[in-house]
């Protein structure tokens, strides 16, 4: 260390240049000091419920709102940004005094004592000029905190599109679940029918085998779907910590509730709190390369200090520590690399977010198509049915055509099921992407 000392006089007190105010004494207080340029902050208490987009039917809202609130992962953001809350609070230190005490040892015959002996060195020093390197280290702390509240936001974000698949899912398995059970009934009505007529002697009873098995590939189907519908519930409740939910499908047509591909784009692009974070770590890299840079420069403060060999004095200390071998100027290189990666990594975001987006247009329009086509295949199939059931009864038809087509009408009616929920679902991960709809958060819905 090279230290190189000059006396002045005594300085009857010291004052932290450029100091700031007295300091938030919470976390919170903290937080809200950075929003005091915006305005207030707003209590969580003080939350007032969001009315969801169209869309989004009710029981998804209520799920997603309160995993959002309650979810451990959430919680976890939260925590971790409360802490670097107290950390900004503690860069902001770095302006004010710094007192150390010291032992220091004297012999007999030196310039400063006449006797062997130990004496205490008290010793405050004020920074005067450091080559940046409080700044860099408030600006560090800042950035940190700004990262740590978007982290808040993101776990959010991903709870809700959580909510939002195990939400579809359980409809999807429901929805398919209604419909099995319907066409299982129908499959055991034609199989009794086939079951007097073989007692009849009409039909061979190889025709009493066959649409059993037919009958039992449906129960199977039926208990699958079961099997997903508890799974998807169970998710769900995982999620949520709550018990049974409604399965419910928007009653709208999804596709007229979402903006133009490009806008959706924007606002995602706009609002997202995962790019918000990589940004903000960005500003955290670069303020580190200035903290780096400036340990390169030596620091100036202004130092008090009292003991029983020197008395008191006053001096304006230059004190420049070059640490080992080229540590420092590594260090700097060592910045300018997590500035890349930080950049590097914000660009990796923005093309998932840009991919997520595009596909769930993709998915919405596509199965609006399917609905469509759903829709008519249902019917004709329904159709199909009741004339072979007359012609069954009249004898021109045998009764493995009015099975197959009860099949097929329970294949068209799977398929527009799900896609009616494909599009449901890609059309609230969109609203929650562009942020359109947002549980848990007092942000309005745009448009």
């Amino acid at each position: 260390m090279l230290s190189l000392t000059l006396l002045c006089h005594a300085a009857g007190g010291l004052v932290a240049q450029d100091a700031t105010g007295e300091l938030a004494a919470s976390a919170d207080e903290v937080r809200s000091g950075e929003a005091a340029t915006y305005g207030p902050a707003m209590d969580e208490r003080d939350r007032a419920p969001v009315p969801a987009p169209i869309a989004i039917p009710d029981p998804l809202d209520r799920a997603a709102t309160l995993a959002a609130d309650t979810h451990p992962r959430v919680r976890v953001a939260r925590a971790e940004a409360d802490a670097l809350a107290f950390e900004k609070r503690g860069a902001h230190w770095g302006r004010y005094p710094r007192a150390s005490v010291e032992a220091l040892a004297a012999t007999e015959g030196s310039s400063f004592a006449d006797q062997d002996g130990l004496a205490l060195n008290a010793i405050l020093e004020q920074p005067i000029w450091s080559g940046g390197r409080i700044d860099g280290e408030i600006d560090r702390a800042r950035a940190n905190l700004r990262a740590g509240e978007d982290r808040v936001d993101a776990a959010r974000s991903d709870i809700v599109l959580r909510v939002t698949q195990a939400y579809y899912d359980y409809v999807r398995a429901d929805t398919r679940y209604a419909i099995l059970d319907a066409s299982l009934g129908e499959h055991r009505d034609l199989l009794a029918a086939i079951g007097r007529r073989v007692d009849q002697g009409v039909s061979p009873r190889a025709d009493m085998t066959l649409g059993q098995s037919r009958t039992a590939q449906v129960e199977l189907d039926l208990a699958m779907a079961g099997e997903t519908r508890e799974g998807a519930l169970v998710r769900l409740q995982a999620l949520t910590g709550e018990g049974d939910y409604e399965a419910v499908l928007p009653l709208v047509s999804t596709l007229d509730t979402l903006p133009p591909q490009e806008i959706a784009l924007d606002e995602a692009l706009g609002c997202s709190p995962e790019l918000a974070a990589l940004t903000d770590l960005v500003d955290v890299a670069e303020a580190q390369r200035r903290i780096a840079k400036s340990q390169v420069w030596p620091e100036v403060v202004l130092q008090l200090s009292q003991n029983e060999i020197t008395g008191a004095r006053a001096a304006v200390v230059l004190r420049a520590q070059l640490g080992n071998g080229l540590a420092q100027f590594s260090a700097v290189d060592a910045a300018d690399a997590r500035i890349a990666q930080a950049i590097a990594e914000f660009g990796d975001a923005e093309r998932r977010l840009r991919e997520q987006l595009r596909r769930d247009y993709v998915l919405v329009r596509a199965a609006s198509a399917r609905i469509d086509a759903g829709v008519l295949a249902a019917d004709t199939a329904k159709e199909i049915i009741a004339s072979y059931r007359r012609q069954f009864i009249a004898g021109r038809r045998s009764w493995l055509d009015v099975m197959n087509a009860t099949r097929e009408a329970a294949g068209a009616q799977l398929s527009e099921a799900d896609a009616r929920v494909i599009a449901a679902e890609s059309t609230a991960r969109i609203l929650a992407l562009t942020c359109r709809w947002q549980p848990g958060s007092t942000s309005g819905v745009i448009g």
